[in-house]
C-alpha cells in the first residue's frame, strides 16, 4: 500500500536524481536509486510496484533509447526497426511487458542488475549512466518479456517492441502514460524531470539548501535575487519560474525546511492524473515539484524513508487486520454463529 508520503518521496527524489548537479550533499545516486527500489513504486500514472524504479510516472512518451539493436534488444548499432502495430495493440503489449516485468523473478534479477551496477562508479555525464544502465538491464529485461514479444511476433524483442509502441505515444497519452514508467526503469532518467528546472538556480538551491547557518542561507537569497535582476528586461523576467526559487528560499527562512515537503505534498495532490486539474495546472504543479526537489537534503530524505516505512508498516497492519475480520465472517455460518451464542 502507497501512502502520499511514500509517491510524495519518490516524486521528490526522482527529480533529484534526474538531474546532474541536483544530488543532495552526502548522498550519491547509487544510493538514492537503491532507497527509491525499496519503496517498490512510481507515482501518479505511473505502473507502481515495478522494481528498480520511482519518480513522477505516467508523463510524457518514453523517448530514444540509443545504440540498442539487434535480435532480442542486444547493444551497439541502431535501435531495430518498429513494428506497424495499432494504438490499441501497443496498449495491451505494453500491459502484458508491464506484467511481465512486475512478476518477483523478473523483480530480484532487475534488483540483482541494478544491485551489480550499484557497485561500480557512476559515469559523471548523464547519457553515459543512462546508457550504462540500460546495458546492465537490457538481457534482463529481453529475457523476462521474451514470451510476451514472441507472442506478437517481433523479430528484435523487447527493443523492437518498446519502438513500435512508441510511434503512438505523441497521439495518445494513455500509450504515453503506459511507456514512460517503463522508460524510467530502463534509463534511469524521467524527462520530466528536467521540466522547469534553471541550471544557474538549481546550483544556488543546493547551494541555499547546504548553507551552515541562516545567515548564510540569507546571503545566498540575495544571491538568486540579484541573478533575477539579471534576467529582467524591460520589466519582464525572462525566466519567470526563477521567482518560485526565491519563494522556495524565502518560504524556508521564515518557516523551516520542512515547508519543502509540505509545498511538495499540496503540489503532488495536483499532479494526479485522475484529478480534476486542468493540464496546464499539472504541468505548473510538476514543473515546482521538480523544483522543489532541487532544495531537499540527504537527512530530509532519510527522515521521509523512516517515515514511510512507519507510516507503510502501519497500514500494512490495519488492511491486514481487516482482511483477517472480513475472512473471519466469512468463514461463520448461520449455525456456528448460533452455537456460539
Amino acid at each position: 500500500m502507497m501512502t502520499t508520503r511514500s509517491i510524495l518521496l519518490a516524486a521528490v527524489v526522482g527529480a533529484v536524481v534526474a538531474q546532474p548537479g541536483g544530488m543532495p550533499a552526502g548522498m550519491d545516486a547509487a544510493k538514492l536509486q537503491e532507497m527509491m527500489a525499496k519503496m517498490g513504486g512510481g507515482g501518479p500514472g505511473g505502473m507502481g510496484g515495478m522494481p528498480g524504479m520511482g519518480g513522477p510516472g505516467g508523463m510524457g512518451g518514453m523517448g530514444g533509447m540509443p545504440g540498442m539493436g539487434g535480435p532480442g534488444g542486444g547493444m551497439g548499432g541502431a535501435p531495430p526497426p518498429a513494428k506497424e502495430i495499432s494504438a490499441k495493440q501497443a496498449k495491451t503489449l505494453l500491459k502484458e511487458i508491464t506484467h511481465a516485468l512486475k512478476q518477483q523473478k523478473a523483480g530480484m534479477a532487475i534488483q540483482g542488475a541494478l544491485k551489480q551496477l550499484g557497485s561500480q562508479p557512476p559515469p559523471a555525464d548523464p547519457k553515459a549512466a543512462a546508457q550504462k544502465r540500460m546495458e546492465a538491464l537490457m538481457p534482463v529485461l529481453t529475457q523476462f518479456t521474451a514470451a510476451v514479444t514472441s507472442k506478437h511476433k517481433f523479430t528484435y524483442g523487447f527493443m523492437e517492441a518498446m519502438q513500435s509502441a512508441q510511434r503512438h505515444a505523441g497521439a495518445d497519452k494513455g500509450v504515453a502514460r503506459m511507456l514512460e514508467p517503463i522508460r524510467l526503469l530502463v534509463t534511469g532518467q524521467n524527462p520530466m524531470a528536467m521540466a522547469g528546472r534553471i541550471e544557474a538556480f538549481d546550483k544556488l538551491a543546493a547551494k541555499f539548501a547546504t548553507a551552515a547557518d541562516e545567515a548564510g542561507r540569507a546571503a545566498v537569497l540575495k544571491e538568486a535575487e540579484a541573478k533575477i535582476a539579471e534576467l529582467t528586461v524591460g520589466g519582464k523576467l525572462t525566466k519567470p519560474l526563477a521567482k518560485f526559487y526565491v519563494k522556495v528560499m524565502k518560504k524556508v527562512l521564515k518557516k523551516g525546511q520542512g515547508w519543502v515537503e509540505e509545498e511538495a505534498k499540496k503540489l503532488m495532490k495536483q499532479m494526479d492524473p485522475k484529478g480534476a486539474a486542468s493540464d496546464k495546472k499539472k504541468m505548473k504543479s510538476i514543473k515546482r515539484v521538480n523544483i522543489l526537489g532541487g532544495f531537499i537534503r540527504k537527512e530530509d530524505i532519510e527522515r521521509m524513508m523512516k517515515k514511510v516505512k512507519k507510516d507503510d508498516g502501519k497500514a500494512s497492519g490495519i488492511a491486514d487486520a481487516m482482511n483477517d475480520r472480513k475472512k473471519n465472517r466469512q468463514g461463520i455460518k448461520k449455525g456456528d454463529l448460533k452455537k456460539e451464542l
